[in-house]
């Protein structure tokens, strides 16, 4: 499996709050509705956890939340990125991040998954 991790930032008119409710209540559903035809396998989205747990843990400073999305490979092979249905997808989500994400200080990780227990 393939991720892309998302480390989020906010846009700065938001709260933190209102940051994890449009995530949740308004772009996770939009994924979920375009996963297929950009070849998403799963979206997770990681809140961040605030008060004496999370200062246990360390808090969450340096991001608002963290986004994984799996694919199946880097290429998948039904996937033609230059299929009009494939970029019409695409640019609603982008268009949608922008209503609630800082793109410009979140920063986008992809890795391989390896399992280790």
């Amino acid at each position: 499996m393939i991720k892309m991790m998302v480390a989020l930032q906010r846009q700065s008119h938001l709260t933190r709050p209102e940051f994890l409710a449009y995530w949740s209540d308004v772009h996770a559903p939009l994924v979920v509705e375009l996963a297929q035809v950009l070849g998403i396998r799963r979206y997770v989205q990681c809140h961040p956890i605030s008060g004496a747990e999370g200062d246990r843990f360390g808090g969450v400073r340096d991001c608002d939340g963290i986004a994984e999305v799996w694919f199946r490979s880097v290429e998948p092979e039904h996937i033609r990125r230059d299929d009009p249905a494939y970029l019409a997808a695409a640019r609603r989500l982008r268009t949608d991040e922008n209503n609630f994400m800082d793109r410009a200080r979140s920063i986008v990780w992809w890795g391989a998954e390896r399992t280790i227990i």
